[in-house]
C-alpha cells in the first residue's frame, strides 16, 4: 500500500509540473482540475469527464470575465476523459473549443498526455483544414449548387446564461461555423466573428455541439456541408 500511494504521488508531481495550472489564482479550482488531470492519467476517464464538465459550467456560471484559461483546461479535460472513453466526436469538439478559448493550450497537453491524446494530433477531424482536405479526398463534401440542400436545424436547445449574472452576455454577438457530417452531427467549430468573450465561447459551442441537422444532401447523396450560425444575446434578456 505504501509503494502504491508513493508511486500516486509522484505520478501527481510529474504531471503537475507538465500542466502549468500555477497559473491559475483559485487554489481550490486548482486543486480540483489537477485532480481530474490525474484521474484520466490513472484511468478514471469515465469520472474526470464528469468533474471537469461540471468545473466549466461552474466558472460559467460565476459570470466573471477573464477565466478563460480556467474554461479552457476543464474543456481540453472532458475531451482527454472522452478520447480515452472512444467518444471521438465530442473529444474533438472539445478540443477545438479548448483551443479557441486558449490557442497556446494545445503544445501543453499534447506533452503531458501524449498517449491519450494520440486522437487529437492525428483524427482527419482535429481541425477544419485536415477535416476538409479529408472529406474533399472521400468526394464527399457537398457545395450549393443543382440540387443541393443544405442541413437545417431540426433540434437544439436553449443557450444557457451565466446563473450569478444572468445579464454579462447582454449585447454579444458570436458567429460560429462548422461541418455537418452524413447523420445531422456538427464537427469542427471556427469562430468566424466575435469570439472575445470567452463566457460566449463557452456557452455557444457546448450548445451547438448537441444540435442535430436535416443532413445536407445533393439530390439522393448524402454527404458532409459547411454550415454556420449566428448566436446573439439581446440585452435585457
Amino acid at each position: 500500500m505504501a509503494l502504491a500511494v508513493i508511486f500516486l504521488l509522484g505520478g501527481a508531481a510529474d504531471l503537475g509540473a507538465e500542466l502549468p495550472l500555477d497559473k491559475i489564482k483559485d487554489p481550490q479550482l486548482r486543486a480540483r482540475l489537477r485532480t481530474a488531470g490525474l484521474q484520466i492519467f490513472f484511468g478514471q476517464s469515465t469520472v474526470a469527464m464528469t468533474n471537469a464538465h461540471a468545473i466549466g459550467w461552474e466558472v460559467f456560471h460565476d459570470g466573471k470575465k477573464g477565466r478563460e484559461r480556467e474554461l479552457a483546461y476543464s474543456v481540453a479535460l472532458q475531451g482527454l476523459a472522452e478520447a480515452s472513453l472512444e467518444l471521438n466526436r465530442e473529444a474533438l469538439w472539445h478540443w477545438s473549443m479548448a483551443q479557441i478559448l486558449l490557442p497556446e493550450l494545445q503544445g501543453e497537453v499534447l506533452q503531458a498526455y501524449s498517449g491519450i491524446a494520440e486522437l487529437f494530433d492525428s483524427s482527419p477531424y482535429r481541425s477544419r483544414a485536415t477535416a476538409l482536405d479529408w472529406i474533399e479526398q472521400e468526394s464527399r463534401l457537398l457545395t450549393p449548387g443543382g440540387e443541393f440542400a443544405a442541413p437545417v436545424v431540426i433540434a437544439k436547445g436553449q443557450i444557457p446564461t451565466p446563473q450569478r449574472k444572468p445579464s454579462a452576455l447582454n449585447g454579444q454577438r458570436l458567429t460560429v461555423s462548422f461541418l455537418v457530417d452524413p447523420e445531422g452531427r456538427p464537427y469542427s467549430p471556427v469562430i468566424e466573428r466575435g469570439g472575445k468573450n470567452s463566457l460566449v465561447v463557452f456557452t455557444a459551442l457546448h450548445s451547438v455541439m448537441g444540435w442535430r441537422f436535416e443532413p445536407p444532401r445533393q439530390g439522393d447523396q448524402t454527404g458532409w456541408a459547411l454550415s454556420s450560425t449566428i448566436i446573439s444575446f439581446e440585452r435585457g434578456k
